[in-house]
């Protein structure tokens, strides 16, 4: 026999979990092989090929038979909107002792630049974040 895994984590592993447990046991290998197939296939294409040639390519014969021919299936998640405060202590609690290795070796001028540079690469949830600002309530490191 074949043996594959797929690892899910967190949301996907708990909203996984909840499908299976709707699910009849019998239709549960049709479920996983669907959701593996929704993160990879294998398909006679090259690298040269446009975008939906490739998606449109004949699957292997062997990823046809290791996956008996099941249909892809989602996992959908539904994303849960950032709070700002929890970034802002996650910021603190996870990535601010990097971050002081690297002003003592870099400089504060490095990190003024580095986030000058990342104000570059925003994207809608940074936005989204954005307009969760208090007015003249900065949020307060607390030092223990």
């Amino acid at each position: 026999g074949v043996r594959w895994e797929l690892e899910f984590k967190q949301d996907r592993a708990q909203a996984c979990a909840k499908a299976l447990l709707t699910l009849d046991p019998e239709d549960w290998r049709a479920f996983l092989v669907g959701v593996l197939r929704s993160y990879v296939d294998f398909r006679e294409t090259s690298r040269e090929a446009e975008s939906y040639e490739k998606y449109r390519a004949p699957l292997l014969d062997w990823w046809k038979s290791l996956t008996e021919g099941f249909m892809r299936c989602r996992l959908v998640v539904e994303r849960i909107q950032q709070r700002l405060d929890d970034v802002a202590a996650w910021l603190a609690n996870a990535i601010s002792p990097m971050l002081a290795v690297v002003v003592a070796c870099r400089g504060d001028q490095f990190l003024l630049e580095m986030i000058y540079a990342g104000t570059k690469r925003w994207t809608q949830k940074h936005y989204a974040l954005l307009k969760q600002r208090k007015r003249g309530t900065p949020y307060v490191l607390a030092f223990s």
